[in-house]
């Protein structure tokens, strides 16, 4: 038998890690919809945009955004129009089923040579993708700015970009796995 268990204690008195069963344990962490609507409120909280910087931010964040994921069609679409505020923009992305956010979703994570959205002069927010009742998938992207540089946010939509890589439709079924990324071309048989 160990040492603080011969004595009854099992605690060192101090640590919130040690108290087992005594109900002082650390406070449980968010939930992922507790999450994003914490984000979303300290963006929205942080008051509008001077109306001088608005059509540049909105125009650069919107301009980034639909060449990393192309306009809107029935496998992605906006719920909200863009909003922008000090502290960010934020898009709420409905997409067809998870299948298809994962697609959308490896644009950004899968390469910058593949990823306009990555000149943004601030960090990049996705929440978690929650499933809705009608079986569509909503995630909130939210690009963050860090300062409100007028020179940063016009060169960031200034650089051309490619046409976005398109990804060929393979969620036929709802309960089909995410895909993997675009695998390279086969090799020429001789």
């Amino acid at each position: 038998m160990g040492f603080f268990a011969a004595l009854g204690a099992t605690s060192c008195g101090h640590c919130p890690e040690h108290e087992h069963g005594t109900g002082n344990l650390p406070p449980k962490p968010p939930t992922a919809e507790e999450e994003r609507k914490y984000f979303v409120t300290q963006i929205e909280g942080s008051g509008e945009l001077a109306a001088d910087l608005k059509p540049i931010v909105v125009g650069t964040a919107d301009k980034l955004f639909e060449q990393t994921f192309g306009a809107p069609s029935p496998a992605m679409s906006r719920s909200a129009a863009t909003a922008c505020f000090r502290r960010g923009c934020l898009y709420q992305i409905v997409y067809r089923d998870q299948c298809t956010a994962a697609a959308f979703a490896s644009r950004f994570y899968d390469g910058p040579e593949r990823a306009p959205l990555r000149r943004w002069p601030g960090a990049i927010y996705r929440s978690a993708a929650f499933e809705r009742k009608d079986g569509t998938v909503e995630a909130t992207w939210a690009l963050l700015i860090n300062d409100l540089d007028r020179d940063r946010l016009l060169g960031a939509g200034k650089t051309p970009a490619p046409p976005p890589v398109v990804i060929p439709d393979r969620c036929g079924r709802r309960d089909a796995p995410p895909p993997a990324s675009p695998s390279p071309a086969a090799p020429e048989v001789k």
